[in-house]
């Protein structure tokens, strides 16, 4: 039988809850995970140590003072 993954987008994914979280999801083999974050914290660079090598990142970029705008980093690859 076709056992079929569900898609999972976290939102902050690079930081201290969001990373475990990332763990917590890919170990249970159940799910593609996604991480969206802006790596403010982080100097705008992903923390290579927080990452998991099973999930997809993307870097969100927001300007402030422009509205809501919000771009997507297009270099990160999409979910399958």
């Amino acid at each position: 039988m076709f056992n079929k993954k569900n898609n999972v987008l976290v939102t902050g994914g690079a930081g201290f809850i969001g990373s475990h979280i990332i763990d917590l999801l890919v170990g249970e083999n159940k799910y593609n995970v996604c991480s969206l974050d802006n790596y403010a914290t982080f100097d705008g660079e992903a923390p290579k140590d927080r990452m998991n090598k099973s999930a997809k990142y993307l870097k969100c970029f927001s300007y402030c003072g422009t509205g809501a705008n919000t771009t997507i980093d297009q270099k990160s690859s999409s979910l399958s």
